[in-house]
């Protein structure tokens, strides 16, 4: 008996039924889809969140954080980084005698960028005190990290952490991640995920006591 041709469907009617619905938000998502493909290729980190995640995986392996002996109340393991002008900041140099927070955080992060304007702010509060502040970027080089702190006007201190040893040393498996160290050296707290202003206040009241200089 011959089939009816009404009677058949077909593999792409879905596709078409949705193209002749809303053919704009059809070609836009595919757009989307080739380009996300094509920039991944070359190798270009994407926020899948689009910013709308309260955190983000580093993307590190989780391996590399497996023997790290960072936790609350256990003293800070010291790292050595360098700045955007290629100075050497040894955190050895200043565990035990200021208290020390540690922002962990990377410019393609969508998170990091929610709370970058807090962040500014909290870092000009205690310009005047002897916290110490430190903004580690992981896995990027200098210049591109340089160019998102002009664009921002950016006035935290800025270490760079190309190979994440020191996400490594503080277990920082998602952007961001912030370390509050308080004066005996010990970590205080490690707080994964996006920090508001008033949360980031009273932490920092918390566990650093600030003390103007």
């Amino acid at each position: 008996m011959p089939t009816n041709p009404q009677t058949v469907e077909r593999a792409d009617q879905p596709l078409v039924a949705a193209w002749r619905a809303a053919p704009v938000a059809v070609l836009t998502a595919l757009v989307a889809t080739v380009i996300a493909i094509g920039l991944s290729i070359g190798g270009f980190q994407i926020d899948p969140t689009f910013g709308f995640a309260g955190s983000q995986s580093t993307g590190g392996d989780p391996t590399d954080s497996a023997g790290s002996t960072a936790r609350a109340g256990r003293l800070a393991p010291p790292v050595a980084l360098s700045d955007l002008a290629g100075l050497e900041f040894d955190l050895a140099a200043e565990i035990g005698r200021r208290p020390i927070w540690i922002t962990f955080w990377t410019t393609w992060c969508g998170p990091c960028r929610a709370e970058a304007a807090d962040l500014e702010a909290m870092s000009r509060q205690l310009a005047d005190t002897d916290v110490v502040h430190l903004a580690i970027s992981l896995g990027e080089v200098g210049d591109v990290v340089r160019d998102y702190i002009d664009s921002g006007g950016y006035t935290w201190r800025t270490l760079l952490d190309p190979e994440r040893r020191a996400g490594a040393s503080y277990a920082a498996r998602v952007f961001p991640t912030h370390v509050f160290i308080d004066r005996d050296g010990l970590i205080a707290a490690i707080r994964p995920g996006v920090l508001n202003r008033i949360q980031m206040e009273a932490l920092v009241d918390q566990h650093l006591d600030p003390e103007a200089r």
